[in-house]
């Protein structure tokens, strides 16, 4: 389980093409690791499979490319890091799970001076997005600033967008979405 909460931008140094994707990742904490871990990439829970000094290694089955954004990645790319919260830690996010729930594209980003406010076409399954609920996206923790019939924007104040790798997204760009994990508990009461 994660919160959110950003940690580290990782690199992508090396790609190797299995039935999945085997990914060698650059990470600041890298050595703080241990085998089995699980860290959320783009906000996909991966398990480290290998570690050294500064990277890790972590592997994405078929099915886990098929439904998330991990498959466009490519060598250099930049892939929001979070390490799993400890028993005790503060949650200063939303629970996370690392289970991506579906993938949308941006349709634009702007700014306001203060902020900058991403609008990403809504997904089939946009009655799980509320507004001023939460949302990840690529593993961040983020607000639902509105949501419209097609569309929902979230407004990312200059901290987060600039240590995470949405300060490099452009239009068209596909994001990992995990829903708030409430709305879906809902959703499965409302239909047993």
């Amino acid at each position: 389980m994660f919160t959110g909460i950003i940690e580290n931008i990782g690199i992508i140094q090396d790609i190797k093409y299995k039935k999945g994707k085997e990914f060698s990742i650059k990470a600041n904490f890298s050595n703080e690791l241990k085998l089995g871990d699980s860290v959320s990439v783009n906000g996909v829970c991966q398990t480290v499979t290998a570690k050294f000094n500064d990277f890790f290694i972590c592997y994405a089955s078929e099915e886990t490319l098929k439904v998330t954004n991990l498959n466009e990645l490519n060598n250099n790319s930049k892939v929001n890091l979070e390490r799993s919260l400890k028993l005790g830690d503060r949650l200063d996010g939303h629970f996370v799970y690392g289970h991506v729930d579906t993938t949308c594209i941006l349709i634009s980003k702007t700014s306001n001076n203060e902020s900058f406010i991403l609008k990403f076409k809504s997904p089939k399954n946009h009655k799980y997005i509320v507004n001023k609920g939460s949302i990840a996206i690529n593993g961040i923790s983020l607000t639902v600033y509105q949501k419209d019939l097609d569309s929902f924007k979230v407004m990312v104040i200059p901290h987060t967008y600039n240590n995470t790798n949405l300060k490099g997204i452009k239009v068209n760009n596909k994001v990992n979405i995990e829903f708030d994990v409430l709305s879906k508990y809902i959703e499965s009461f409302k239909n047993d």
